[in-house]
């Protein structure tokens, strides 16, 4: 076929008339508009028949049926009785209908998710984490860093604030953060400067990074306090 093409072609240029025009490859634009169309479609599609298999959140989803009150009283009594997990989405409702912030809904939020990110439960007979995902255990853990630090914020006096960057301490130091678990350490003692045991606590985890061996993990606040603690600390053995 294509050696007929050019015979063709060859045989024009020697009579001296105009070459036959190459073929012309077919466009792909009207196909590739096609392929988007039945996409859109298709996805429209899906979309009808979530909706239609998903109704509204409040025929199937308990906590968004109550009002914002009743879902954090109810949020309360289950975080109380350790059921952390069903407790989550009632704080979730009675943060959606609060109509000022409020410090201490956001901070048993975040208690109640940081709690939840490390719970264990009876599983086969022995204890095992609630959360059976590393995945999932990191987002509750995020997601209560981000309520205590709201909660700190939001805070109508020293004490409050205080006692959510406490938390929030708390829970970074058990993730394996220690300088930001100092530097929220520091901000409690800064926070509430009318209570000593916030700064001694700093003061202990800044002299346990430096010096391990003499200022222990299990070192409390008063044997700190009754410690040398002006003495500068020893430098640690490579």
């Amino acid at each position: 076929m294509k050696r007929s093409r050019r015979k063709a072609r060859a045989e024009a240029a020697a009579r001296g008339g105009p070459r036959p025009a190459p073929p012309r490859r077919a466009s792909l634009a009207p196909l590739l508009g096609i392929a988007a169309l039945a996409l859109i479609l298709a996805g429209g599609a899906w979309l009808g028949l979530r909706a239609r298999r998903h109704p509204a959140r409040a025929a199937s989803d308990p906590a968004h049926a109550l009002a914002p009150p009743d879902a954090y009283q109810e949020a309360n009594r289950l975080a109380r009785v350790d059921r952390l997990a069903e407790s989550l989405p009632y704080y979730r409702r009675a943060l959606e209908g609060l109509a000022t912030d409020s410090w201490e809904v956001r901070y048993n939020y975040g208690v109640t998710l940081s709690s939840n990110s490390m719970q264990y439960l009876p599983r086969a007979g022995e204890p095992r984490l609630a959360t059976r995902s590393s995945v999932v255990r990191v987002m509750l853990a995020h997601e209560a860093m981000h309520q205590l630090d709201q909660a700190s914020r939001v805070a109508a006096t020293s004490k409050e604030r205080a006692r959510a960057l406490a938390k929030y301490a708390n829970l970074v130091a058990v993730w394996g953060l220690p300088w930001e678990t100092l530097d929220l350490m520091r901000r409690t003692e800064y926070a509430d400067t009318t209570d000593p045991v916030t700064a001694a606590r700093a003061l202990v985890y800044l002299k346990h990074m430096q010096d391990p061996p003499r200022f222990g993990p299990n070192l409390t606040v008063r044997e700190a306090l009754e410690m040398d603690m002006s003495r500068p600390a020893r430098p640690s053995p490579r």
